[in-house]
């Protein structure tokens, strides 16, 4: 390993400022959204970890599968009740239960604390991957570039499974780099059992095997053992064992209930890889993982001496090289092949993309003509000037952060405006509201229905995972649900391309509807070009909805979204005619209990 000189003589005075750098660009703006929950992934995670309380521990879902982080917010929620049990907080578990579905802001910010500080770990763990494998300097620069890039930071404010498969992916170096230079076998062990328990958490760290079975494709041909020991190999074979143990441990019910395993599983790839989803499709998903998610995820500057790291490692070659290489290409070649693209999934390679950029720079240093003075400065400059654009960006997301969302203020305004019991259709996902629109509250009638009575009979299996629990959640969210209440009709997003053909604004005045809420997340989505090629069908019929609306209704208000001061999309809000059936109901107020 190659000493740091001059400035970079003292790693750990530098290390720690990287470590509390990185922990303030993901600590500030904590609390958004709060109390309501606009990232519906979150928000599944946390209800279904709070779930558990009542017994059942099969989380019943097992599309990412998640589990593992589940089973880690429940230990962490189960210290917070029982702590808060002791000083006088919570009296008993449903008054625990309760005060979560009144204000859920403690629960989320103790479960996105927790994501902070592992996101933290994660630059550390870089830092020791980047020295290991190259030298302290790349070790340092890599930390930083990870610190501060904006998808890394932006992910880490919110509880996603996507923290923890960033840190398992470059955990797993660790003893990848360990396995080609000695070749033990508690290396292999555990570098499987990090995988293992990488996967009870998301599917694409199985993609780990790569770097691990590349580690051991090394250590064989360096050491010049038989080509046939690539193959069979007893410690591969304990790698194998570790990392279907770590999978079972992380997520035990895959085989307690395997149909459903199996289910959510062939659901999971044909989605990514076939169906697609909304607001999430693109011509060309290689082009969008280079363009937006990798220069605008660490940086254009960044991005650029990445990729001629990684062109100059392809020339150099060595065994760290060809680890990192093949890791970075296979993965990020599989998943520009799915009709998916969302920029968090190419995180599993940011870190080592990194790697490679630093290392490259760590290298031009050492060989500048320069006194070894002016060397650093050029170097720090250099650092500087690379990673200002990133840290900018950071600054920017979490300033946003600490607004208010749009949904918010269009239901602050919809309160103080629109009278209680006015029926109103707004933009929803299959079940939240929140994930598009302003999150107000449904009628306790409406409510019964859709947890209760379409629990029993639906096939949707969102609502099916929530079995049993179904009549005590409707009772504790009817207890908790304070505020004007409206019956509430849900335009539901076609994620897929499904038509619901009962909609239209004919049918809103039919059923009594005056108001119709719309989000720029539905709308926008629909004219993507991307969703009209793979959806003609269902791109018409609900563009044609939205241009009817815009053309023919009165748009009494509009929240525009503006990146730049705040999060959440473009809320309109349009009056529309009643039927003469319905003026007079329109005018009543519920008081459902």
């Amino acid at each position: 390993m190659d000493c740091i000189k001059e400035n970079f003589n003292y790693p750990d005075r530098y290390l720690l400022g990287i470590l509390c750098v990185s922990f303030l660009l993901r600590i500030w703006g904590i609390s958004y959204g709060m109390p309501y929950a606009f990232i519906l992934d979150e928000t599944y995670l946390v209800n279904r970890s709070l779930a558990f309380g009542t017994g059942d521990f099969n989380p019943h879902l097992f599309e990412w599968p998640g589990h593992l982080l589940m089973y880690a917010l429940f230990a962490i929620y189960g210290v917070y009740f029982v702590v808060g049990y002791v000083v006088g907080i919570f009296s008993s578990a449903e008054d625990f239960a309760l005060s979560f579905m009144s204000d859920p802001s403690y629960f989320y910010i103790i479960g996105r604390v927790f994501i902070v500080l592992l996101s933290t770990t994660t630059v550390y763990v870089t830092y020791l991957v980047g020295t290991w494998a190259y030298d302290r300097k790349t070790g340092l620069i890599a930390a930083i570039f990870l610190a501060v890039s904006p998808l890394v930071s932006g992910v880490a404010h919110f509880i996603l499974t996507d923290n923890l498969v960033l840190l398992a992916s470059i955990g797993l170096f660790i003893p990848a780099l360990r396995i080609i230079s000695t070749g033990l076998a508690k290396d292999y062990f555990w570098g499987g059992l990090i995988i293992g328990l990488g996967m009870a958490i998301k599917y694409n760290a199985g993609a780990l095997i790569i770097p691990l079975g590349v580690a051991h494709m090394l250590h064989i041909v360096q050491n010049r053992k038989p080509i046939l020991s690539i193959y069979v190999h007893k410690r591969f074979f304990i790698a194998g064992l570790s990392l279907l143990s770590g999978f079972l441990m992380g997520c035990p019910y895959c085989l307690l209930d395997y149909p459903s395993f199996i289910r959510d599983l062939v659901f999971q790839f044909s989605r990514v890889s076939e169906v697609g989803m909304i607001n999430a499709e693109y011509a060309s998903p290689f082009l969008y993982y280079l363009q937006e998610a990798l220069a605008g995820g660490i940086g254009l500057g960044i991005t650029i001496v990445c990729l001629f790291g990684i062109a100059h490692s392809l020339y150099q070659r060595r065994s760290v090289d060809i680890l990192f290489l093949i890791y970075i290409a296979i993965y990020f070649l599989y998943v520009s092949s799915w009709k998916v693209a969302i920029d968090k999934y190419l995180l599993p390679i940011i870190p080592s993309i990194i790697i490679i950029g630093a290392s490259m720079i760590s290298r031009i240093s050492d060989k500048l003509p320069v006194h070894q003075k002016i060397n650093s400065y050029i170097m720090i400059s250099a650092i500087f000037i690379l990673g200002a654009e990133p840290l900018v960006k950071s600054l920017q997301v979490d300033y946003t952060l600490t607004q208010k969302d749009t949904r918010s203020i269009a239901k602050e305004w919809i309160e103080a405006t629109i009278s209680e019991g006015t029926k109103i259709a707004i933009d929803s996902g299959r079940l939240n509201i929140a994930k598009l629109s302003p999150p107000l509250n449904d009628t306790p009638n409406n409510l019964y229905k859709i947890f209760v009575e379409r629990g029993m009979i639906s096939d949707n299996k969102y609502l099916k995972s929530v079995g049993n629990i179904s009549n005590k959640y409707y009772d504790l969210l009817t207890r908790s649900n304070s505020g004007k209440k409206y019956p509430l009709t849900r335009i539901v997003l076609s994620s897929d391309g499904r038509v619901d053909r009962s909609l239209s604004v004919e049918e809103l005045i039919k059923n009594n509807v005056e108001y119709v809420v719309v989000s720029s997340f539905a709308y926008e989505g629909y004219v993507s070009p991307s969703y009209r090629q793979n959806h003609p069908e269902a791109a018409d019929y609900y563009t044609r909805f939205y241009r009817e609306l815009d053309e023919t209704y009165n748009l009494i208000k509009e929240f525009r979204s503006d990146p730049n001061r705040r999060q959440g999309p473009t809320i309109k809000i349009y009056r529309i005619p009643a039927s003469e059936s319905g003026k007079a109901m329109i005018s009543e107020v519920y008081n459902e209990k």
